[in-house]
């Protein structure tokens, strides 16, 4: 199973107005389900069978002693946020190496997520020329893809865009705000102000493709350094990727950054991996 084959696996627009209407008026029956998500005459209803499929064996979907459809987590109403955090599961990426549920998904971010996000081209050739000169892991005997062809980086970018990972704003580019925004609220819980390295932390433990989380840290053990541009950990730099998101929300205001003089820990916010932004050590969810 994968989820970047979405010929084969569902396409994320199809899970989208699946988990809204389940959410809304689940449980419901399969056949009434088709019925709305995908008339006949009007679309394939092979999408729903798909996507129900793929994301039932995630743990999104279930099936109710009157097989009827339901969500597995009914508290929990964000099909975005549901999704990303079925994906990170551990008990789904026991082994990242392997072709089980979403591993494919967590390789291609916790390694798209450790670029120079203002030098990285998301077209599919520079992608896959990117890719040789990086990585070339070998398991059993068998080469190991990050992204192997153009239906899987097709499909990676399809997600990818939903998720929140990347954005459309001003070309296709890497950029995980949206991600991270949709966590804030765990994140702070019910404090408004955190020290950097609580925030990191929670932030890490949330999501591990990004820069410190250990699906990223297992991704990029495999990078050849010489080709990737590593943040400096003596120096506390960030990923540009998170580093992006952070400035974002700041610019947004929906976060404050302040370095507070001889105040613990601080990170530099790198713009690219060669020019820096600001140190922060402490940050401020501007919750309106």
């Amino acid at each position: 199973m994968t989820i970047l084959n979405i010929a084969n696996d569902g396409l994320p627009n199809v899970y989208d107005l699946m988990f809204k209407y389940i959410a809304k008026h689940g449980p419901i029956a399969e056949d009434k389900l088709y019925e709305k998500c995908a008339p006949k005459g009007i679309c394939e209803q092979k999408q729903v069978r798909q996507g129900l499929n793929t994301w039932s064996q995630l743990g999104v979907f279930k099936k109710d002693h009157d097989k009827q459809w339901q969500l597995t987590n009914q508290d929990i109403t964000c099909p975005k946020k549901t999704a990303i955090t079925a994906l990170m599961a551990k008990k789904h990426n026991i082994n990242l190496w392997s072709n089980e549920f979403g591993v494919d998904f967590i390789r291609a971010s916790a390694w798209l997520l450790a670029q120079d996000v203002v030098s990285t081209d998301l077209d599919v050739s520079s992608l896959q020329s990117l890719e040789s000169q990086q990585f070339s892991k070998l398991v059993d005997g068998e080469r190991v893809y990050l992204l192997r062809n153009d239906v899987r980086t097709n499909g990676f970018k399809s997600w990818a865009r939903y998720l929140g990972l990347t954005t459309n704003a001003m070309g296709e580019q890497i950029d995980p705000t949206e991600l991270i925004r949709m966590h804030l609220e765990d994140i702070f819980v019910d404090q408004e102000s955190l020290d950097i390295n609580v925030f990191y932390q929670r932030l890490l433990d949330l999501l591990p493709i990004l820069d410190g989380g250990h699906y990223y840290l297992e991704v990029t053990q495999e990078l050849h350094e010489n080709t990737w541009p590593k943040p400096k950990a003596s120096q506390s730099e960030l990923s540009t990727s998170l580093s992006r998101a952070l400035l974002r929300l700041f610019t947004e205001k929906t976060v404050h950054l302040p370095e507070i003089t001889g105040d613990g820990h601080k990170y530099q916010l790198m713009y690219t991996t060669t020019n820096s932004a600001k140190r922060v050590s402490h940050i401020t969810w501007m919750k309106k």
